[in-house]
């Protein structure tokens, strides 16, 4: 299928399994305008990277998205963000070509494996923790640097553990990020 804006054929992923246990190689089928590409993946920590296939590495969350690599480069948007409504955003940066680093985020976060795979830099903090100094600090040089700020998320409804987000708003909000 041809993206009639940006010229290029897209791929879609055509049929693949996990297998529950002792993954050692798994493919994955893609059929783009008639061709059909194998792919290859291999673990790689909390998610699979793609070795060798027509247009580059790409990189298979554990949630099973396919994910295109990032766009290196200093950050130029923050997306604040979780409750997996960013990968929307992640995406939509990405193949824009926007460096972006997403945060803070919870390791066990939908958007976790996503930003991870797609934003230049993602600050992240373990499971149901509250945010640390380090990584509050950490979020805010990036908004600082960043052009601009987008949030995701619905901040008045979060828990007690999600004051942290709700600061990062303020702080953006005040900077005229947001």
């Amino acid at each position: 299928m041809q993206d009639a804006d940006k010229g290029y054929t897209q791929i879609f992923a055509g049929n693949w399994t996990l297998p529950l246990s002792g993954l050692k190689r798994e493919h994955i089928l893609f059929d783009a305008d008639g061709k059909q590409f194998q792919l290859y993946v291999k673990p790689v920590k909390n998610n699979l990277a793609a070795d060798d296939w027509p247009g580059g590495n790409v990189t298979m969350t554990l949630t099973g998205d396919l994910e295109l690599p990032a766009v290196q480069g200093e950050p130029r948007v923050f997306v604040l963000t979780g409750n997996g409504t960013g990968t929307g955003v992640f995406r939509r940066l990405q193949r824009e070509g926007i460096p972006f680093a997403a945060g803070i985020l919870w390791e066990n976060d939908l958007d976790y494996p996503s930003a991870k795979a797609l934003a230049a830099e993602v600050v992240s903090e373990k499971a149901f923790t509250t945010f640390s100094e380090v990584h509050m600090e950490r979020a805010k040089q990036l908004i600082d640097n960043c052009e601009q700020v987008i949030c995701t998320l619905d901040t008045e409804n979060l828990g007690s553990l999600g004051e942290g987000l709700r600061e990062l708003k303020e702080y953006a909000l005040k900077l005229g990020k947001l």
